[in-house]
């Protein structure tokens, strides 16, 4: 279903991160950390570079591993990541959405472990300021397509809790007459406080770009790439 939302953002995204990248080695090996389906996956194999995807989700990567069976996917937790210094890249997109301070901080300890020296980190996360606006606004996300002669209706709710800084989002999927609803939460991260986090763990700041394209500087966005650099 988030193949299809996205649409023309993940064409933006792609060629974002092929200008990002273009200035890289070919023989840099990269990590797709939380590669879902593995379009992007995919798409960094395309450009030539060696690339790893890991997800924790099984039904996940049995869609990946069929539709692009020459690229290697592993089951794996970033929490318990054992890489050292086996990646020049990083690339994590929107997955530590899903977790709170503590295990954010794990995981980008973990990232930090995982790159060789002067390695980068892309870092696609949600930021907390400019989420609070936009869905105190507008709270309320449809999208009606077509999908293999079926219609399909994507529609979301998000609230704002300001007792821990999280946004409570409920989804509905409605494919083809049938309808499939979901909770859950995700929690935005203020770019000062991760600023000063990424420092103390021996990251600098390299750019921090809009999330929507991967090229345009960040302003006010809701979502943002962060160029980390590991020193």
């Amino acid at each position: 279903m988030y193949d299809l939302i996205s649409g023309k953002e993940s064409v933006d995204r792609m060629l974002g991160l092929r200008n990002l990248l273009g200035g890289y080695d070919l023989s840099c090996k990269i990590l797709d950390a939380g590669c879902g389906t593995g379009n992007y996956t995919q798409f960094l194999n395309d450009l030539g570079f060696d690339c790893l995807g890991l997800d924790l989700s099984d039904k996940l990567l049995d869609v990946a591993k069929n539709k692009f069976p020459e690229i290697l996917f592993k089951h794996g937790n970033l929490l318990d990541l054992n890489f050292v210094e086996d990646f020049d890249i990083v690339l994590c997109r929107g997955v530590l959405n899903d977790v709170d301070y503590l295990d954010f901080i794990l995981i980008l300890k973990n990232f930090y472990r995982a790159l060789k020296q002067n390695g980068v980190l892309l870092l696609d996360v949600r930021e907390w300021n400019n989420s609070l606006v936009k869905y105190t606004q507008t709270p309320v996300f449809s999208k009606e397509f077509i999908y293999q002669h079926s219609a399909c209706k994507f529609t979301s709710l998000t609230t704002v809790n300001n007792l821990d800084n999280s946004l409570d989002i409920k989804e509905e999927h409605l494919i083809a007459g049938k309808s499939t609803k979901y909770n859950f939460k995700m929690y935005p991260k203020c770019l000062d406080d991760l600023k000063i986090s990424v420092g103390k763990i021996g990251f600098s700041v390299e750019n921090i770009l809009s999330a929507y394209d991967y090229q345009t500087q960040f302003t006010n966005q809701d979502k943002m790439l962060l160029v980390l650099k590991k020193h």
